[in-house]
């Protein structure tokens, strides 16, 4: 199930964009909203990745700016 809802999420991923990003945060635009992640503290105004533990649309967004893998 874990996988079903990331690979979901990784999807859902493709219709955010990065706005701006610092040394350890990214704005991400998802809809006319604006998301903050803070990857080193594992943080998205989103919540939904504090409250699954799986990586939400916009973390995943900024992983891919990185070049990095969600997993």
């Amino acid at each position: 199930m874990v996988r079903t809802i990331l690979e979901a999420n990784k999807e859902y991923s493709n219709r955010c964009r990065v706005l701006w990003n610092e040394v350890n945060g990214f704005e991400i635009e998802d809809g006319g909203y604006i998301f903050v992640v803070h990857l080193n503290k594992k943080y998205c105004d989103c919540r939904l990745w504090m409250l699954t533990s799986i990586p939400c649309p916009h973390t995943i967004c900024a992983y891919y700016y990185l070049n990095e893998d969600p997993d």
